[in-house]
């Protein structure tokens, strides 16, 4: 789809709810020029107002702007996806969270610039977010698991699969007391799913403990 096909498409129908456009190689989410430049330059595009669901994952061409565009627009939106964007960065994410507070899923699966500035942002910022996958984020650490599970209460699935710098001590989300263990315990009441496979620092030891610890958490490796 190119982007004067998107544009069509989201001027003519304002009331849009749901948009999939994954894989598609030409399209720049409609605000940067088909030359495929990184300066950002941008269009007029509009986007529906109403938007609550955007899988845009695999759309090679998409950059921070695209997405910074996107969310000044779409406040309603509650499920992101936009995995194997590769070429975005924290600034995407971050202007997500602040123009979309109602999200409830985002998947930033293998968009491996990002670090845990952004995904700690959106263990912040997001209380109503219920999934997040970010298998394959290569810069991420223990900070953002630990940030998501603690400040998430919603949250139920998280896959941080082949996040090599992953450990046993994000998997155990180590407190420095038992009054910080309780509070832990406590924010996942709702956690489902939980998949740590690929991760080559987490062991079986601490898969086995944490599965002890929170028996109602399905642990995937």
């Amino acid at each position: 789809m190119s982007d004067e096909a998107l544009n069509l498409v989201t001027r003519e129908c304002p009331n849009l709810e749901t948009l999939a456009i994954m894989g598609c190689m030409s399209t720049h989410l409609g605000n940067v020029s088909n030359s495929g430049s990184t300066s950002g330059s941008r269009d007029n595009s509009k986007f529906p107002r109403r938007l609550l669901s955007l899988d845009a994952r695999a759309c090679k061409h998409l950059i921070d702007v695209s997405i910074q565009d996107f969310a000044q627009q779409c406040h309603q939106l509650q499920t992101l996806n936009i995995g194997w964007c590769r070429q975005l960065t924290d600034d995407a994410v971050l202007a997500v969270v602040e123009g979309c507070p109602k999200l409830q899923s985002l998947s930033v699966a293998a968009c491996v610039k990002l670090t845990d500035k952004s995904i700690m942002a959106v263990g912040r910022s997001c209380p109503e977010l219920r999934e997040l996958v970010i298998a394959k984020c290569l810069r991420l650490s223990d900070a953002s698991l630990a940030t998501v599970v603690r400040r998430c209460p919603l949250l139920q699935k998280l896959d941080v699969s082949r996040c090599r710098l992953f450990t046993d001590s994000g998997l155990m989300m180590i407190p420095d007391s038992m009054t910080r263990l309780q509070a832990v315990a406590k924010n996942c009441v709702n956690l489902e799913v939980v998949d740590v496979s690929g991760c080559i620092e987490v062991t079986m030891d601490a898969v086995n403990d944490a599965a002890k610890m929170f028996p109602g958490i399905d642990i995937q490796t």
